[in-house]
């Protein structure tokens, strides 16, 4: 399974093969040459690579489009917070410094208050073009259909090495065995460290956000005991924490490093059982016994088939986290209709932090 090809180019055989690579299978096995060099093959080859080139299009658009329509929730809420607190600290600087500073505060806070709106606005035109593009459904439809002709491929390969001779079944099992399980093994191994990292910096972030949240609940417990802006103030930019903890729960859902990272774990582990037996099915072959390959090849992509159902399934949590950044656009604008009347005002202030925290 393949969810990008952005990984450099391939040291170890990969799939489609090369020029070269099928020359030296060719030398081989004239038989093998005729098949790989056959239009069935080629066909399936120029399908894949269509689909493939669709799959890493699409899915490099998703990503792209999602990244943004995250960032732009976080920066709609670090607005909010910073409007918020810059509303509850204002009537208390304007009996301690120069009153003109009052007037840029509230060109700050008006500033402030417009760039939301355009924040805002790029997030919903984000979340449109996610939502009726279809784009999280486009890439891994694209991607479905390129390693099902990967899978297809092959099947039909060892389909047709089987009526060859003993000789051209060797030659095809060392085709499997590099360019379909070690060229799999390699990626699910290599991606799901890439996966397991990722999922580790998003932990690492939300903790550290959670520390900051905990900070500004705490301030604003305490407001009732001490009072003073300041605390609400803290208590406001404490907001910018949860939003945070949002974000990195967020990224981590849309590319679902951390379950993925542990089913291609499981990927390994299970290929791996496989590729243990390939000299038994040599052996196997050189007796005679040919529907051994046949059967090895249809073992891989069971495995493979049911990775790609998983992958699939993945499609739900991403288009749910989707839902929950388009519900946390419409409560940043509950939110911005809330406080905006009531900021200014120190009397509102606990008011607003209470609603605040609703939102």
């Amino acid at each position: 399974m393949t969810d990008t090809r952005g990984d450099g180019p391939a040291k170890e055989p990969g799939f489609p093969l090369s020029n070269a690579e099928i020359d030296g299978f060719a030398g081989r096995s004239v038989a093998l040459g005729d098949i790989l060099s056959g239009g069935e093959a080629t066909r399936i080859v120029a399908a894949y690579e269509r689909e493939d080139r669709r799959a890493i299009e699409e899915q490099s658009r998703f990503s792209k489009v999602a990244t943004r329509l995250n960032n732009a929730v976080l920066v709609t809420a670090g607005i909010s917070a910073l409007i918020l607190a810059l509303g509850v600290l204002q009537p208390g600087l304007q009996q301690h410094l120069d009153p003109r500073l009052d007037q840029v505060i509230s060109w700050v806070v008006a500033a402030l208050g417009f760039v939301g709106l355009l924040v805002g606005g790029y997030a919903a035109a984000l979340l449109y073009e996610l939502n009726a593009g279809d784009l999280a459904r486009s890439w891994m439809q694209s991607r479905a259909r390129a390693e099902q002709l990967r899978s297809e491929y092959f099947d039909r390969l060892v389909a047709h090495a089987e009526k060859a001779d003993a000789k051209t079944q060797d030659a095809a099992l060392d085709l499997v065995t590099k360019h379909l399980l070690e060229d799999q093994l390699t990626y699910f191994a290599r991606r799901g460290k890439r996966h397991e990292a990722a999922a580790g910096h998003w932990l690492r972030l939300a903790a550290f956000a959670t520390g900051v949240a905990s900070v500004g609940v705490a301030a604003g417990g305490m407001v009732g005991a001490v009072g003073g802006p300041w605390l609400l103030a803290i208590a406001a930019l404490g907001a910018i924490g949860t939003a945070v903890v949002s974000f990195a729960a967020s990224q981590e859902a849309i590319g679902q490093e951390r379950e993925r990272a542990q089913r291609f774990r499981n990927n390994v582990d299970a290929l791996e059982l496989l590729a243990r037996q390939i000299e038994d099915v040599r052996g196997a072959v050189v007796r005679g016994t040919a529907d051994a390959l046949v059967t090895f090849t249809a073992a891989i992509n069971q495995q493979l088939a049911l990775e790609l159902g998983r992958f699939l399934e993945g499609g739900e949590s991403i288009r749910a986290s989707i839902t929950k950044l388009s519900q946390q656009i419409e409560k940043s604008r509950e939110g911005k209709k809330d406080t905006a009347p009531d900021a200014p005002r120190p009397g509102n202030a606990e008011q607003v932090l209470g609603k605040q925290a609703k939102v």
